[in-house]
């Protein structure tokens, strides 16, 4: 029915069409995401997953997501290690890691560059992380590979 008038308002195209259509829209995402809340919880740990892969660079608390999800800290974080084996926090820094590794290959940016690129502001963390979780620093994986 929403897509009937949203598409009816785009025909007929009277005066505020476009505001009234994009109002229609929000109307259909918030009965969306109102059945997604209620939804089984594995659900809404899909959607968080690609939250995450949109927004890994950005700072964000297991909270936040956990508020997201519509369930407590505690099981949102159970949940999402049962459901796609890393916690929420070790997904994020996986991909992190993944997308320092392609800018570091590509040779375009520096260090400071990519380490905010990943959501790293201080870059001293940033290589001391990477060392950790890869095995060499930065400038020596991107000489190596």
């Amino acid at each position: 029915r929403r897509f009937r008038r949203i598409a009816e308002l785009w025909r007929e195209r009277t005066l505020g069409y476009e505001m009234q259509a994009v109002a229609e829209l929000y109307e259909l995402f918030s009965l969306l995401d109102e059945a997604e809340r209620v939804g089984h919880p594995s659900h809404r740990l899909f959607f968080l997953r690609e939250y995450i892969e949109g927004h890994f660079a950005s700072a964000f608390s297991l909270g936040e997501l956990a508020d997201l999800s519509g369930m407590s800290l505690t099981s949102f974080r159970r949940e999402f290690r049962r459901t796609f084996g890393k916690t929420p926090l070790a997904y994020r820094d996986a991909l992190r890691m993944d997308y320092a590794k392609e800018l570091l290959l590509g040779g375009y940016y520096t260090l400071a560059e990519i380490a905010e690129r990943c959501g790293y502001s201080d870059v001293g963390y940033f290589i001391r992380i990477f060392r950790r979780e890869v095995g060499v620093t930065p400038r020596r994986y991107a000489q190596g590979s």
